[in-house]
């Protein structure tokens, strides 16, 4: 009864601290047909300012806490499969998934989902790939440490390379 109490309270403080920390977390104990899969949603990973993105530590700590609690991390593609009947679903299941591609994703991101074994979707925006994207930051208080061109303040994100994206298939 207490472990079970400390694994949902863990679970509980995992994803109030996620969604503060800009992924979104979903996390059930254990897969049963019919219920939903949990989907992590990440963007950057170690850059940037304090309130928007997360540092690889903290990243490397929730992948491990996934590793500990016998998670099995499929892709969307592996996901759809198992809908259509066509693979089973391992026990636990968990999708990692990130959203536009961010270079993070392959030097931050990679390396630590490759020492676990793990696997993760990455949904890029094909006009992005090997760009560097600036987003200007209205709010001065949003990164301090957000350099300033022209005047405003922005953000720099490299974006992957077609190299960095074989590597990571």
């Amino acid at each position: 009864m207490a472990k079970r109490f400390l694994t949902k309270t863990l679970c509980l403080i995992l994803v109030v601290i996620s969604f503060w920390s800009g992924a979104a977390l979903a996390i059930r104990n254990h897969w049963v047909p019919g219920q939903d899969v949990p989907v992590l949603l990440f963007h950057e990973i170690g850059h940037g300012g304090k309130d928007r993105f997360l540092s690889e530590e903290y990243f490397a700590w929730m992948m491990d806490y996934l590793k500990r609690n016998r998670f099995n991390p499929i892709s969307v593609g592996d996901y759809i499969d198992t809908l259509n009947g066509k693979k089973k679903m391992p026990p636990n299941p968990v999708v990692i998934t990130f959203d536009d591609g961010e270079r993070s994703v392959y030097t931050v991101a990679f390396p630590v989902l490759k020492k676990r074994g793990f696997t993760s979707t990455v949904f890029l925006v094909s006009d992005f790939i090997g760009k560097t994207l600036y987003h200007t930051v209205e709010d001065r208080a949003y990164n301090e440490s957000a350099p300033v061109i022209t005047g405003k303040r922005i953000w720099k994100f490299e974006m992957l390379d077609w190299d960095e994206v074989r590597e990571m298939k």
